[in-house]
């Protein structure tokens, strides 16, 4: 599994096309090949709950085991600084609200956790 993954960040990281992709782009070529590897089960929704509502908003994947939310997981695409403090404050709030601990924003280069 860890040679997969790292194979595959790899090319991600050369692909120069990757920085043109929009925000499903980087969910679908990066985001859930990446879950998938590190052993999510990407089929399955109640596993990888994608457009999880939070109250009135909705957060891009709930990672969930056993009915409970573990991770919440938000993409934007790469043109998208993650520095940003709106898009950091929109992720820590969902997961405060739903008591989710680990959050992660990504724009299928830079990942923060």
């Amino acid at each position: 599994m860890t040679e997969q993954l790292i194979t595959f960040i790899e090319n991600i990281k050369s692909n120069p096309k990757v920085s043109t992709f929009n925000e499903a782009q980087i969910k679908n070529a990066v985001v859930l090949p990446i879950l998938r590897r590190l052993g999510w089960d990407i089929e399955n929704p109640e596993e990888v709950f994608p457009e999880y509502s939070v109250e009135a908003r909705r957060i891009d994947y709930a990672l969930r085991l056993k009915n409970s939310n573990h991770i919440f997981l938000e993409a934007k695409n790469p043109g998208q600084d993650l520095s940003n403090d709106n898009h950091q404050e929109q992720l820590l709030d969902y997961s405060f609200h739903q008591g989710v601990e680990l959050a992660t924003l990504t724009n299928g280069m830079t990942w923060l956790f």
